[in-house]
């Protein structure tokens, strides 16, 4: 059937956002109804209701509504035509609920919540590469601050106040300045190591979440015990290759662990050259090492301002704020980690403390059974 009209009206949506309008207006060009609009728009999909001043056309997801003066032309399918384009429809949008097997809604709700957490991972893991590219730029800062204060420092060193007392003064003030801004670029990494925490945790809660729907999905049995039918296996299929995908996002690394007296133990490397041995602390804000350590490293500590710092038991002691060009557990490894320098060790036979400014980069989880730390990173595709 043809139709001519004048002009265009407004549409009303019910469904899902505007790619999908997109996609449905796109696709089944040959095999659809087609309405063309006076501004030379085209859509196509099932017309599913006429009235003398409004034609609603169907394009799987939600309806739009055309005023008939908008209309320009309209030509409609056969109903065989139409019957493949449901089935069509049924298998390019399987999660949404229209299209569930029926026993299959509830799984199909889930589905559809885990996508938009996805889309909340995705969001929070570019965030996560912002922050990280920022934290290394003000690492660099920090490095050269440091390497000025420590010059500076031996300038002091060998000037004599009471022969040029405005040289003197000038190397004081210089100093001066150069902490400052080195407090001000600490309390900064320190502001995005807390923001890169908080996106991790998105991250984390998405890492769950599909762990929760992918065993409701495998514990979901057929009804009554009954053979599924096409369609049934058709979403139940589907359903599967969506959720391996979206595991394959996830990239896991295992690191061997030693349990020990004072908790679980790890070896990694420092600076790609130094080995040692560590002790895993989630509570740990950062890296800690030893004196012993820092050394084995040339970190020259001597003459870099320490800074107090709360321990776990919640006394306080002084350390020293160190930037360790690299930390590698097993496979895991991180570039410009935030470490302190203390002069005590958490026990004799460890080097210091792996905390969250190495930790954060990972969805972590830990098996003491096994003697296995599970470190994962979130790459979703199409990056």
């Amino acid at each position: 059937m043809k139709t001519n009209g004048n002009k265009a009206v407004e549409s009303t949506w019910v469904g899902w956002p505007a790619l999908l309008l997109f996609l449905a207006l796109t696709a089944y060009r040959s095999e659809a109804d087609v309405v063309r609009l006076e501004n030379g728009r085209e859509l196509t999909g099932v017309i599913s209701e006429e009235t003398a001043e409004a034609v609603v056309l169907d394009l799987g997801v939600g309806t739009v509504t055309l005023k008939r003066s908008q209309i320009v032309f309209m030509e409609k399918s056969d109903d065989e035509t139409l019957e493949g384009l449901w089935q069509d429809w049924s298998l390019r949008y399987f999660d949404h609920e229209r299209y569930a097997p029926p026993g299959y809604e509830e799984l199909v709700r889930r589905v559809r919540r885990l996508n938009a957490s996805r889309a909340a991972a995705a969001t929070s893991r570019r965030r996560i590469e912002q922050l990280s590219a920022e934290s290394d730029g003000l690492c660099a800062r920090v490095e050269g601050l440091e390497e000025d204060l420590l010059e500076l420092a031996a300038r002091v060193q060998v000037a004599r106040p009471d022969a040029d007392v405005e040289t003197y003064n000038r190397l004081i003030m210089s100093n001066n300045t150069l902490s400052a801004g080195m407090a001000l670029a600490q309390d900064s990494l320190a502001r995005k190591r807390d923001d890169i925490l908080a996106q991790q945790a998105v991250i984390g809660a998405y890492a769950q979440e599909l762990a929760q729907v992918e065993a409701a999905f495998r514990a979901k049995p057929p009804a009554d015990g009954a053979q599924p039918t096409e369609a049934e296996a058709q979403f139940v299929a589907q359903i599967e290759r969506l959720l391996a995908g979206y595991r394959r996002e996830f990239k896991q690394r295992e690191v061997r662990t030693e349990r020990r007296d004072a908790g679980v133990v790890v070896s990694a490397t420092l600076n790609d050259g130094v080995d040692a041995t560590f002790l895993l602390d989630t509570g740990a804000s950062v890296v800690t090492i030893s004196r012993a350590l820092a050394e084995r490293l040339n970190l020259n500590i001597r003459q870099r301002p320490a800074v107090r710092v709360t321990l776990a038991d919640g006394g306080g002691t002084d350390a020293v704020p160190v930037l360790l060009r690299s930390i590698q557990v097993g496979e895991a490894r991180v570039e410009n980690v935030q470490a302190v320098v203390l002069r005590a060790t958490p026990q004799p036979d460890v080097d210091g403390l792996l905390g969250m400014s190495f930790l954060r980069r990972f969805i972590i989880s830990l098996d003491p059974a096994g003697n296995t730390l599970t470190l994962r990173t979130f790459s979703p595709a199409g990056r």
